[in-house]
């Protein structure tokens, strides 16, 4: 369940601000916690999937439509 924190509205941010607001969310969260991120900007459809292989975060679902990117991020789980 996506609680309305967990909700990140980037639209209107272009790269690089959008994957840094995205580090800076990722950061407050504990590990295993999603966040659901809403962008407008075209270059996260390739930036959040490369910027979630790096730091090894689960990239759980992508939605493309009428320009509107949405991603469901889940936080790396530490074990």
């Amino acid at each position: 369940m996506i609680r309305k924190k967990d909700i990140l509205n980037i639209m209107g941010s272009r790269c690089p601000d959008s994957i840094i607001k995205i580090r800076i969310k990722i950061n407050k969260i504990k590990n295993g916690d999603l966040i659901f991120v809403i962008s407008d900007d075209q270059t996260t459809k390739y930036e959040i999937p490369r910027f979630c292989t790096f730091m090894n975060h689960i990239l759980l679902l992508t939605i493309y439509k009428s320009n509107i990117y949405k991603f469901l991020i889940q936080k790396k789980i530490i074990e």
